[in-house]
């Protein structure tokens, strides 16, 4: 397990260089090593809301993140994909 401090210590440094995928990655890990997403953004003085958006973002298709990286979408289209994406699985749960 990582611990939260020293990995939020280095996001800090390296915010600035990454992208929005890897920043959200960053806060998955420090978030499953046990911060609260409260403290992360306190840490990295920007919002919650962000943090949580970048969030939202891992959870679209494996196609569209690729799509993101190289710069094809944005993270705002990528987050409504992640959504739409995770409405249509819900609902194929719900016909089963």
């Amino acid at each position: 397990m990582t611990n939260p401090s020293s990995a939020l210590a280095d996001l800090q440094t390296r915010w600035h260089s990454l992208n929005d995928l890897d920043r959200g990655r960053a806060v998955q890990a420090i978030r499953s090593a046990g911060a609260t997403v409260r403290s992360i953004a306190g840490s990295l003085n920007c919002s919650e809301s962000l943090l949580h958006h970048l969030l939202k973002a891992l959870q679209a298709p494996p196609e569209d993140r690729y799509l993101a990286r190289h710069g094809k979408i944005t993270t705002n289209e990528l987050v409504r994909r992640a959504e739409a994406a995770g409405i249509r699985r819900t609902n194929k749960h719900r016909e089963s």
